[in-house]
């Protein structure tokens, strides 16, 4: 069991769940796509809530942003992020406000989140397909670029782990292609000289990938 494949079933229970609750779906239909479809608004809002939170470097955030980005009304948003349970207000009496900052209850929940927004851009980025995220940077950059930009950084070493691990369970042709085009750039130039943090980060994206090991770009097996 990869720490991708635990986190999504973790996200997929909670989210059933969720679904349950609220006389959405019947006990016993459960299927990730149905699930996946009927949540989509909470996990597209939380998806672009954490890419927010780690662009800015920041564990607490205003939702306003991500409420604009998916175009909805804040008291629907916050009904659903309170039953859904990822995120919590900084507020003291814990009021699901919109006057309240929201950090995200496991920091790594924030980083799969994170790598979720990144996949289903990067997806767009080379199939040019619709996707559900559009990507946005405040410099303008391209989500290539960003990577290249942050990937020596540690403070986003876990994303790029998960976003291995999800592109690789994707198990499509599109989404290997993807999964090859990510690798060459995460692999690729800018590199780490010392070559220990690239090393141990090698490691972990093969535990991630799996099978899908081929797909390594030559590039890895040794420094330039």
């Amino acid at each position: 069991l990869t720490m991708t494949r635990l986190y999504h079933e973790v996200v997929m229970t909670l989210s059933y769940r969720y679904l349950s609750r609220n006389g959405h779906i019947h006990a016993g239909d459960y299927s990730i796509p149905k699930v996946l479809r009927e949540c989509r608004q909470p996990l597209t809002f939380l998806e672009y809530f954490a890419y927010q939170s780690a662009l800015e470097g920041k564990l607490f955030l205003t939702i306003h942003e991500a409420v604009e980005y998916i175009d909805n009304a804040e008291c629907n948003l916050l009904q659903e992020q309170e039953e859904f349970g990822f995120i919590k207000p900084s507020h003291p009496k814990s009021e699901y406000s919109a006057r309240s900052p929201f950090y995200f209850n496991h920091l790594t929940f924030r980083d799969y989140f994170v790598a979720s927004y990144l996949v289903d851009c990067l997806k767009h980025a080379f199939t040019h397909k619709k996707t559900r995220h559009n990507w946005q940077h405040p410099s303008d950059i391209s989500i290539e670029d960003f990577i290249r930009e942050n990937k020596l950084k540690s403070s986003y070493e876990i994303i790029w782990w998960f976003m291995a691990g999800l592109l690789a369970d994707s198990a499509d042709e599109g989404s290997i292609k993807v999964l090859t085009y990510y690798l060459e750039i995460l692999f690729g130039e800018p590199r780490d000289l010392v070559g220990i943090y690239e090393a141990i980060l090698l490691v972990r994206v093969i535990n991630e990938i799996g099978e899908h090991i081929q797909w390594l770009p030559d590039s890895t097996d040794r420094k330039s």
